[in-house]
């Protein structure tokens, strides 16, 4: 309902029709307070507000009517003007509280002379009665209707279906306009007042549709002029607030100990919400109905809220540290649900792989390699070190099970072989491994020179371990030495786990300080099968020739002895070098050493100088004795 210019006809008939909605409106909000207040058994007060039905009737009612007086002046003969009907509205209207004019009010200079005024709900507004006449009469009679309704063109025809009706209908004046709109009207307000309204009220915040703009005279006049503050006016004239016990009681139920979290089992809604009011001082200004709690200033309610949100922190905490717990327990389960599948997963896999390695060896003690050319099947990450164990389990049985066949005299002496074969295979002829090793020789009576006897050596061996502590004697045997003068003399050569050491033969003393195993730089050997060996010590090395009575090949005994002993106490192994002519350094000086068969088996090995170089002059050694 705009009042910013001067209306005509059409306005009138809308404002006309915005005030019979909004006495419907009133009267409907009167009628669902009452009827509520009945069903919860609470006395109705009367409450005063502004009706519009003086309004409405100032338009509407019969013979004084705004719209009967137009259709009075439209029905008179003669000369009948839009002013005229002015003078008519201003003799019957003169004294309404809510009409006026510039002929009624000559000192309102806001009018013209042909317009006057209503006072609406909304606001006063101007109209013009300039055309009111002319819009209002129904200029096509109801003869020319029945005239053009028997023409014989079809569409002419169905335009005008009034042409049907008889001739006393026909002859009748037309109705106006503004009669039909409010025999409209009245037949909507009937309607409406059968139903129960839901109004939805729009209200633009600015006329240029900017969502930046608020015009707070723009809102102001819509909401006067839409009767909300007569709505609210008469539902605060009685109980502001109004709520079912149920959704009072679950709303603020926090803010009084007695029914938080939740009431008292068996406890009534209706005690619950007497319990909430008086813990927040809040009863005097409340009535209990049948199903809801009544409320009746808004002071309450705002009060309720500010203690509920005053309470809520304290509700959400509580709330987030049960969630939290819930959270938590879940992913517990979860974690734990994760971890046992994980568990059986690996378990299974487990399983399966433990079954292929199963199916893999199951025959292994009969094959011909015990399982060395099975390809292991590819084993889960989960189980690599497991499977690298396996396989050094494997190869420790293996090598056990090879191991149980060899014969138990032939088996102690088996890493000593290993050592040497990983250095004179098909390097040195008949290097002794067919045959048995006995390592200390000299501990045996055949193999010593008469008349010396085992309890010679061994004494002399306990005056060596007095003087120089040892352990163990690990190898023995005589060796035809030769030295940096050129002599060449029989001695005992024994290898301890500590030194190598040259003994004279009769007595077994210690002829010059032991030489420690760390000292030892290299072992340079024959390739023939001689007996010949050189141990590089600094400059002067130990030059000598294996000898024994069973004409046996013992200097790979004794390499192998040597480098597994370095193997068992973890200390690096010298160098072996195998060659035909063998160097060694005498005094300082590089001599080498060349060999040659002797004529008689029988005849020790001899050293000779030659020129810068040594000549050993000896027979071949076998492999078995």
């Amino acid at each position: 309902m705009s009042s910013s210019a001067v209306k005509d006809f059409e306005q009138l008939c809308i404002n006309y029709c915005n005030e019979k909605l909004q006495q419907l409106f009133i009267e409907l909000v009167l009628k669902q307070e009452q009827e509520e207040y009945e069903r919860e058994g609470i006395k109705w007060v009367k409450i005063d507000y502004f009706n519009n039905k003086i309004i409405c009737d100032l338009v509407e009612v019969p013979r004084t009517g705004i719209l009967s007086i137009l259709d009075e002046a439209c029905a008179s003969i003669g000369n009948v003007t839009d002013k005229v009907f002015l003078g008519e509205l201003d003799k019957k209207l003169k004294s309404h509280q809510h009409y006026t004019s510039r002929n009624l009010k000559q000192s309102d200079k806001s009018m013209g002379f042909e317009e006057f005024r209503i006072t609406h709900y909304a606001g006063d507004v101007t109209y013009s009665v300039m055309g009111f006449m002319d819009k209002n009469k129904d200029t096509l009679f109801q003869d020319l209707k029945r005239l053009l309704y028997h023409s014989k063109n079809r569409l002419i025809k169905s335009l005008f279906p009034d042409g049907s009706k008889s001739m006393a209908e026909v002859n009748r004046r037309p109705p106006t306009a503004g009669f039909l709109f409010k025999n409209s009207m009245s037949e909507l307000v009937k309607q409406l007042a059968q139903k129960e309204p839901h109004y939805i009220r729009c209200i633009k915040p600015n006329e240029e549709k900017n969502s930046n703009i608020f015009d707070l005279e723009r809102v102001e006049h819509q909401v006067r002029y839409l009767g909300l503050l007569e709505n609210v006016r008469v539902r605060r004239a009685g109980f502001a607030h109004r709520m079912p016990y149920d959704r009072f009681v679950n709303r603020y139920k926090l803010i009084c100990k007695a029914t938080w979290p939740n009431p008292r089992r068996g406890q009534q809604l209706k005690e619950s919400c007497v319990q909430i009011l008086e813990s927040a001082g809040l009863a005097q200004d409340c009535v209990q109905g049948r199903t809801k709690i009544f409320i009746r200033s808004p002071q309450t309610v705002f009060t309720l809220e500010e203690l509920r949100t005053e309470h809520l922190p304290q509700v959400v905490t509580f709330l987030q540290k049960m969630v939290r717990g819930v959270q938590a327990r879940e992913r517990y389960r979860r974690m734990v649900a994760v971890q046992k599948i994980i568990g059986a997963y690996r378990r299974y896999k487990l399983k399966s792989y433990i079954w292929q390695l199963i199916n893999a060896f199951r025959d292994v003690r009969r094959m011909r390699d015990l399982g060395k050319s099975i390809r292991w099947p590819a084993p889960p990450l989960v189980l690599s070190q497991f499977v690298s164990r396996l396989r050094v389990m494997h190869q420790r049985w293996r090598a056990a099970t090879i191991l149980s066949r060899i014969p138990a005299h032939l088996r102690a002496s088996l890493p000593q072989k290993i050592a040497a074969f990983e250095v004179l295979n098909n390097k040195k002829e008949n290097w002794g491994y067919p045959r048995m090793w006995r390592g200390d020789y000299l501990s045996l009576q055949d193999e010593l020179e008469l008349p010396t006897t085992v309890s010679t050596y061994y004494d002399g061996i306990q005056t060596l371990r007095q003087n120089h502590p040892f352990g163990k004697v690990l190898f023995s045997t005589y060796i035809q030495k030769f030295n940096k003068f050129n002599k060449s003399s029989l001695r005992v050569l024994i290898v301890t786990d500590r030194f190598v050491a040259k003994l004279e033969t009769k007595k077994f003393k210690l002829l010059k300080e032991p030489i420690p195993l760390q000292a030892i730089s290299r072992i340079s050997v024959s390739a023939e099968s001689n007996g010949l060996f050189v141990i590089h010590v600094g400059d002067n090395d130990i030059v000598g020739c294996a000898k024994n009575t069973r004409n046996e090949e013992r200097v790979g005994e004794m390499i192998g002895t040597l480098l597994a002993h370095y193997d068992k106490i973890t200390m690096r192994r010298p160098p072996i070098i195998v060659q035909s002519a063998v160097m060694c350094t005498l005094g300082g000086k590089t001599r080498t050493i060349r060999v040659f068969d002797a004529e008689n088996n029988n005849v020790p090995p001899v050293f000779k100088k030659n020129g810068n170089d040594v000549d050993l002059i000896c027979h071949q050694l076998t492999a078995v004795a």
